[in-house]
């Protein structure tokens, strides 16, 4: 039986989207569906519910994520001598049962290894938790995997560090306090096990890396309403802050796209990057406030000298988590991910 044959087996397909659904998505929305036909063609649909309609409402992000998706897409299909080609992005407004197609491809056949990026698919993980002090060797590891991207750039001396997360709580600070936006945020957070969605979706308390007091604590201080009635007050940004207990063992990667280029496109080099950066042995937590906020964003377009020609797209910050604490996040089965 050829790969492409075998790849038209139910159980084949099921393992392909499992091991894809590991791409990197905002909020852990996992907007990406799949469908297979028996003419060896792929499509990809984007979920409509899984979309951030206040916090990305151009669709920048959800574009993104899907760019990531079909990159992870195609780096898993390498590994059963498969890759994608032929492929034509669908015009707006095509659906099916409501999801909006976004491309087509056809499966055939490739020679040769499989994506060298492909053993780390399972690996990549975000992580919120407090990373150990990486060493000088390390961090060479980490420029020398990453240095080919230009669109990466290294931040470890820890008074830039200091300046960069101490930005991102001002950020994430600014936006919380739209009632709006925190609704949105608040819904695909789950500190509870008891949660409906606690294995599925979104941002649990793990993989947050709360301990208990903290996910108790958050559960009831981030409502909306009782965070809009206390968002005024002097401590509040104080508890919030994550910068005093991340800056001495955390670096950040300022991460530039060409500023014309194409949001789908973004995304597949960003999952290719990211997934350098978990082969140098990091893990990172994104700060996509930094990028959003206008105002934190021109203040490291103008610090780190960013060109006109390229714009922020993210910032990450970076370290090495402590032996035994990554968790996994938690993704949709794979049999819903197929349409």
């Amino acid at each position: 039986m050829t790969p492409l044959e075998f790849f038209k087996s139910e159980k084949a397909q099921l393992e392909t989207v499992a091991r894809a659904s590991r791409a990197p998505s905002v909020h852990n929305t996992q907007a990406a569906r799949w469908k297979f036909s028996n003419q060896n063609k792929i499509s990809l649909y984007a979920d409509p519910s899984a979309r951030l309609n206040v916090a990305d409402k151009s669709g920048v992000d959800h574009l993104v994520g899907l760019g990531a998706a079909f990159e992870t897409m195609q780096i898993v299909l390498s590994e059963r001598s498969l890759v994608m080609l032929k492929v034509r992005m669908s015009p707006p407004g095509e659906l099916l049962n409501g999801h909006e197609k976004i491309l087509e491809a056809e499966i055939s056949e490739k020679i040769g290894m499989p994506d060298l990026l492909a053993p780390f698919v399972s690996q990549r993980n975000s992580f919120r938790g407090v990373f150990e002090k990486a060493s000088q060797k390390q961090l060479q590891t980490l420029n020398k995997e990453i240095s080919f991207f230009e669109r990466a750039q290294i931040v470890s001396e820890l008074s830039e560090v200091e300046n960069i997360l101490n930005l991102a709580d001002e950020a994430s600070f600014e936006f919380m306090k739209d009632e709006n936006y925190l609704k949105e945020l608040y819904s695909w957070m789950r500190f509870s096990r008891l949660h409906p969605r606690w294995n599925v979706d979104g941002l649990n308390a793990d993989v947050m890396a709360l301990n208990f007091f903290e996910r108790s604590f958050a559960a009831g201080i981030l409502q909306p309403q009782i965070f809009k009635s206390i968002s005024g007050l002097s401590f509040t940004q104080n508890i919030l802050d994550e910068a005093p207990k991340h800056t001495a063992t955390s670096i950040c990667l300022l991460i530039t796209k060409p500023t014309e280029e194409k949001a789908f496109d973004t995304g597949r080099q960003f999952a290719r990057l990211w997934l350098h950066i978990t082969k140098a042995g990091f893990a990172v937590c994104p700060m996509s406030a930094l990028a959003d906020s206008p105002r934190t964003r021109d203040i490291l377009t103008e610090r780190f000298r960013i060109p006109k020609e390229k714009s922020l797209m993210t910032v990450l910050r970076a370290g090495i988590v402590p032996e035994g604490q990554q968790k996994i996040s938690p993704r949709i089965s794979a049999k819903k991910l197929i349409l």
